[in-house]
């Protein structure tokens, strides 16, 4: 790769994670200290994805994550079924041993399954929003999720 190539691609990739930083800021600036709530209350609850980095999950596909009691999540990726690890830091999550079935699907499911996985990969933080919505956020990445009731 030249060095022309090298520099676009960093400047790439610095642009979308200043880009993602802006989001954090708008979440954060939007929200109340009292409002972001880390704690154990995601046992036993079942959440949808909404959007991975403000982008919108297609219509028709399931992302879904389901937290147990054991510590581990579960759900829909979007094509496979996957299951992880969940381990709580005292300053937030990691998300490890992530494991999925190996089916192949029709896009967009594979596409967006294939992001989801990855964006799990980056986690390292959660929080609520004032909407209700569970927010889990890393590196480079924003998964945003309604409950499901």
């Amino acid at each position: 790769m030249n060095t022309a190539m090298k520099t676009s691609t960093g400047l790439g990739r610095l642009a979308k994670m200043a880009a993602v930083g802006g989001i954090l800021a708008v979440v954060t600036a939007c929200t109340t200290v009292e409002e972001f709530i880390i704690s154990k209350e995601l046992d036993g609850t079942s959440w949808r994805a909404v959007s991975i980095d403000g982008v919108s999950i297609p219509e028709g596909v399931d992302v879904t994550m389901n937290f147990g009691t054991d510590q581990s999540v579960s759900g829909l990726a979007g094509c496979n079924n996957y299951m992880i690890k969940n381990v709580r830091t005292e300053g937030g999550v990691a998300f490890t041993q992530i494991a999925t079935t190996r089916k192949l699907c029709p896009e967009p499911q594979m596409s967006t399954e294939n992001l989801f996985v990855d964006s799990l990969s980056r986690v390292n933080n959660f929080r609520h929003n004032r909407e209700g919505q569970l927010l889990i956020f890393g590196r480079d990445v924003v998964v945003t999720l309604d409950p499901v009731t």
